[in-house]
């Protein structure tokens, strides 16, 4: 069940004046599931309400958005969302903890494509449905959206586009909640073997990783490179909880995505040295 939280206040104005709303595509894709009526009349006119000003409050909690919208009168809406049941919170929030590149994006405000498609592949996805039982506004219009809930979807996709966040908040987990389940997921990681087929560390100690040593140890030839995932499951799984604060995120999450770039310049200087070899021929 999604827990009762103080509502968040959004910002109750469009900023984009012309053209299309959603600078992301996440913004994009949320008003896309959302507005699935072609209805064009009822549509600009909840855009033009949600850029004129006409709403004077809107609201977010979990699975629930709120507002009061000023038309012909003012207007009450509500809007519900289906809450993420628990098996499928738990697969995602794995899924998405799985791949450290994702998480970090996530936490720097940015949601990557690659991950909603590695969501679907589980039909799973990031963008929360409407509750089917729910009636939005108690304006006497029978549309579906009506003008006044037309314009709350506008200003939730580009209150979206800025926290992302508040695509977990409308189906019941809050930003705390989705951070400590990603690092709970993130915590159970499989037990390493004593003799990993892929070694990153000459020492068995991964505290004496982040001290700096008397010299560099000399450089031996290469004969081959280890593929870029176990490469980075080795280091991961190796490493264990770095000293240094990085708040909620982990050292892990923040340099993931160094890795792919740094193995594919290792691997073009491991075999330029194994070319130049003449012990090689």
């Amino acid at each position: 069940m999604p827990l009762h939280t103080a509502p968040i206040p959004l910002t109750p104005i469009l900023s984009s004046q012309r053209g299309s709303v959603g600078d992301t595509w996440w913004g994009r894709k949320f008003l896309e599931v959302m507005l699935k009526s072609n209805d064009y009349i009822r549509l600009n006119a909840g855009k033009s309400y949600a850029r004129n000003g006409q709403v004077q409050w809107i609201e977010a909690s979990p699975c629930s958005v709120e507002a009061k919208v000023s038309g012909s009168y003012i207007y009450a809406v509500r809007i519900r969302f289906l809450p993420i049941s628990d098996e499928s919170w738990k697969k995602m929030r794995a899924l998405i903890s799985d791949e450290a590149s994702f998480a970090a994006r996530l936490m720097a405000g940015s949601v990557p494509e690659a991950m909603e498609r590695r969501l679907a592949k589980e039909r799973l996805s990031l963008f929360p449905k409407v509750d089917p039982k729910s009636k939005g506004c108690n304006c006497p219009d029978r549309g579906s959206p009506c003008k006044h809930e037309a314009a709350i979807y506008f200003l939730l996709a580009e209150n979206i586009d800025k926290d992302p966040f508040l695509l977990f908040l409308l189906f019941g987990k809050t930003k705390e909640e989705v951070l400590s389940g990603l690092r709970e997921a993130r915590s159970v990681q499989p037990e390493v073997s004593e003799k990993p087929e892929v070694s990153i560390l000459n020492s068995g100690s991964s505290d004496s990783y982040y001290c700096m040593g008397a010299s560099l140890p000399d450089i031996c030839p290469v004969s081959s490179i280890p593929d870029e995932q176990s490469m980075k499951k080795a280091l991961f799984d190796q490493l264990g909880k770095c000293p240094v604060p990085l708040g909620d995120a982990s050292l892990g999450a923040v340099i993931a995505e160094l890795y792919p770039r740094a193995a594919k310049v290792a691997s073009r200087w491991a075999l330029q040295m194994k070319s130049e070899d003449p012990d090689s021929s």
